[in-house]
Formats: C-alpha cells, structure tokens, sequence
C-alpha cells in the first residue's frame, strides 16, 4: 500500500460528515478514496465518495458547524467583502495551492480541482497565474 497524505479540505470533510454507518462506513469511504486517487501522493475531497462530499460540505458549510469558528473580527464589526472579491480572492489562492502542489502540472491541477483544461486556462488568465 502507497503511504498517502491528506488535504486539510479532505479532513475537514471527514470530519464534519457524522458517519451513521460508524467504523463500517468510515472504512469503505476511505477504500474507496485511496482507489479513486490511484497512485497520488495526496487524498483530496473529490476523492471521497460523492454522497460524502455532499454532506459533509453542506454540514461545514454552516456557521455553528466547526466549535471556535468564529468570523473575523472584521465581520463582527460588520464590514464584509463584496462576495465576488471574496469568492475571486478564494479561488485564486485555491489555483495557486494546486498549481504549487502539482509543480504546474495543468492536467493533475485539472484532475484535482475537477475543472476542465480550458476552464483552468481561463482561470489562469484571469489571475494572472501563468
């Protein structure tokens, strides 16, 4: 068996998911995982099962979800980003830590990320990542 890490993305998921099937569900999800990720070093979300994913981004997702999460001390203030600026600032950071990652390898950055060539193209130009 190859020895793997694991994003934090991939944890969080783990972790918000509340496992009803316990030990059992936990282990099949994690087979199941390391024979979608084949032979990458690394486990990310998109490797999880798809039922997983789903819940387990929807329960992060929620403000009350993770003890300690508290917003910045900007937004208790009341002053909030335009949610597109938050959104291009999130992504961009998002394509750079995968670029990085992957050593620029656009066809394992596309694979990770689950976007297309072209998309990922375009995304680069747009944040001038290239």
């Amino acid at each position: 068996m190859i020895p793997r890490g694991v994003s934090p993305e991939f944890l969080d998921i783990l972790t918000a998911y509340e496992w009803p099937g316990n030990v059992a569900e936990l282990t099949g999800a994690m087979d199941k995982a390391v024979a979608s990720a084949k032979n990458e070093p690394t486990l990310y979300s998109i490797h999880l099962p798809s039922d997983i994913r789903e819940k387990g981004i929807k329960k992060s997702a929620r403000p009350d979800s993770k003890p300690g999460n508290n917003p910045p001390e900007a937004y208790a203030q009341g002053k909030f980003p335009l949610l597109t600026q938050l959104l291009e600032t999130t992504e961009r950071d998002y394509l750079n830590a995968v670029l990085f990652h992957t050593g620029q390898d656009i066809k394992q950055a596309c694979r990770i990320s689950g976007i297309s060539k072209a998309r990922m193209y375009s995304k680069l130009k747009k944040y001038m990542l290239n």
